[in-house]
């Protein structure tokens, strides 16, 4: 049992399987008397007049049984935001009752950022406590890093969905302080969970059936937590081995948009999980995010730098010949003397062909 307290821990519970997602909730609510969990679904709107809208629907469980349930419906709205509204006020709500735990059941391939953001800022009675997603240890390297989309695995997470699973599986993973799993992930797989991991925090691998829940309740998540931020990527302190590799790809100097275009398939293609961010001087002051899974890239605006602006990119894999591909391409980016001469000015002037990822350039400082 855990010691009572005026602070309620909020332990979230991620994963892309709905019935791991099951083990590892039900687990936690038999090993804390007292304890809710709060768990979101994802569906189509059951209304007619609904043109299409998606439902979330929120379920509070006790050890008794459902405590409540009902149903939202998001329209064509963010889900995202959505479900973040209505997380906190459910969770400030059952908080009043001083419950020992709160556990946040996501759904299903939801990725966990923005509500675990919320909690680390929320303050009052609710206290962001661990993160744990849970996976299939035996197809987890192929999740990460294989092609499948969560369409082609019918794990979708709204219609229209075509992330690659292993997008929303890593964006769950390296948020996690426990992935949880019904059997120890071979060598090959802890090598890749460890060099997913951030250079402060490592992800622990616990059996799903034994997660601890008073060590989860009392992590702390810190507000200025790297885990998440693309800002403040760096690869985790393990060796390469078992298969696994990691690429600390760095330049000073801004990269140059076209060549960046030009190569940007020899990037993003492959067995990789790449992430971190990228300095263009057509858009000085914006920090571009970096993000592939599974064959996929994404490109996006995070907005101004929080730090000195420059491109790092960690990319891991098994592959040797993505890594030898990646380390080529990325040579001859940056810019040469004499287009780094021209300007800042110059550059947004002038564009980059960017825009459909990164908005209007015009609008960059």
């Amino acid at each position: 049992m855990l010691p009572p307290s005026r602070v309620v821990p909020v332990v979230t519970v991620a994963s892309v399987d709905v019935v791991l997602r099951a083990s590892a909730v039900a687990g936690l609510l038999c090993d804390v008397p007292g304890a809710y969990v709060v768990q979101h679904d994802v569906g189509p709107a059951d209304d007619e007049d609904a043109d299409g809208g998606t439902r979330l629907r929120r379920t509070v469980h006790a050890r008794s049984g459902v405590v409540e349930q009902a149903d939202v419906d998001l329209g064509h709205g963010c889900l995202s935001c959505a479900l973040r509204e209505d997380v906190l006020p459910t969770l400030r709500r059952l908080a009043d009752d001083l419950p020992p735990l709160l556990v946040l059941a996501l759904p299903v391939a939801a990725e966990p950022l923005p509500v675990v953001r919320a909690l680390q800022h929320e303050g009052g009675r609710l206290r962001a406590g661990g993160v744990v997603t849970v996976v299939d240890a035996e197809s987890l390297v192929e999740d990460l890093l294989g092609a499948d989309t969560l369409a082609e695995r019918g794990r979708g997470l709204f219609a229209g969905d075509e992330r690659a699973l292993g997008e929303a599986l890593a964006h769950q993973v390296e948020l996690s302080d426990v992935v949880a799993t019904s059997r120890p992930p071979d060598p090959t797989a802890s090598r890749l969970l460890a060099h997913l991991a951030t250079s402060r925090f490592r992800i622990e691998v616990r059996d799903v059936h034994d997660l601890a829940p008073g060590r989860l309740a009392a992590l702390l998540r810190p507000v200025r937590d790297p885990r998440g931020d693309v800002q403040a990527v760096r690869p985790a302190p393990v060796r390469d081995g078992d298969g696994v590799w990691t690429l600390d790809l760095r330049a000073a100097r801004p990269l140059h948009p076209g060549r960046v275009l030009e190569r940007i398939e020899d990037l993003g293609r492959g067995r990789i999980r790449a992430r971190g961010h990228v300095w263009l001087p057509s858009r000085p002051g914006t920090a571009c995010a970096w993000d592939g899974a599974g064959g996929q890239l994404s490109l996006g605006s995070v907005g101004p730098w929080r730090r000195r602006a420059g491109t790092r990119i960690v990319v891991t894999g098994t592959d040797p010949s993505d890594r030898r591909r990646i380390a080529r391409a990325l040579g001859g980016l940056e810019l040469t003397d004499e287009e780094a001469a021209r300007g800042t000015h110059w550059w947004r002037r002038h564009g980059d062909d960017l825009d459909p990822w990164l908005g209007d350039a015009a609008e960059c400082a």
